[in-house]
Parts: structure tokens; sequence; C-alpha cells
């Protein structure tokens, strides 16, 4: 089993334990998405994708997982606030410096 296999298996198993009523399609997607940035080391859709264990094209489950994050079925405070607020403790002990892009972000105003 490779490594990738097994971060992504693991991440299923734990999830379907912490999400028992959820959608299996949404825990796939979200284990894909999870295994993704652990192994690719980035959060962007097409470098997760490449890092899914899956007979799909990297293609195919970047389309899935960007169906994912624009569904509005899925409730955001559900799926990503556990992540985000494990994410920002772990980030709490340091100093975080956050770059932003003003030609795209508050209309210039930056």
């Amino acid at each position: 089993m490779t490594d990738k296999m097994r971060v992504y298996t693991k991440v299923l198993q734990m999830l379907k334990k912490q999400m028992p009523t959820t959608r299996q399609c949404f825990v796939v997607t979200l284990a894909m998405m999870i295994s993704g940035i652990v192994t690719g080391k980035k959060a962007q859709l097409s470098v997760m994708s490449a890092q899914i264990p899956s007979r799909a094209k990297p293609e195919s489950n970047e389309r899935r997982m960007r169906r994912f994050v624009s569904n509005e079925n899925v409730d955001k405070t559900v799926f990503y606030m556990p992540f985000a607020e494990m994410i920002l403790q772990q980030l709490a002990a340091h100093t975080l410096y956050i770059a932003m892009d003003g030609s795209t972000v508050g209309r210039g105003c930056m």
C-alpha cells in the first residue's frame, strides 16, 4: 500500500466515525481533499487532485472537489470549521504573516 493510499484510508476511516449520518459521497470527497492537502502539501485543487489514490484522472478528481466546494448543500461550518479551528490552534503559538494581493482583494484599495 502506498503512502497516499495509507493517508487516504486513515482519513476516510476517521471521517466515517466522526460523520456517521453525513452522505457518503460528501465524506469520500472530503477525505480526498484532506489527504490531497496532507500528501501534496498545498491547498490548490489541482495539486490535491494529483495526490489522490484513485483510478479516476486527476482532472476528474479536481472537478469533483470543485463541485463539492461550490455546492450550497454542503454546510461549511460542519465540513470546514473543525479543521480550520484545529489549524488555528496549532498556529496560535507562532507568528503568522498574511499577504493579500490588493489588485484582487478590496477593489484595489489596499
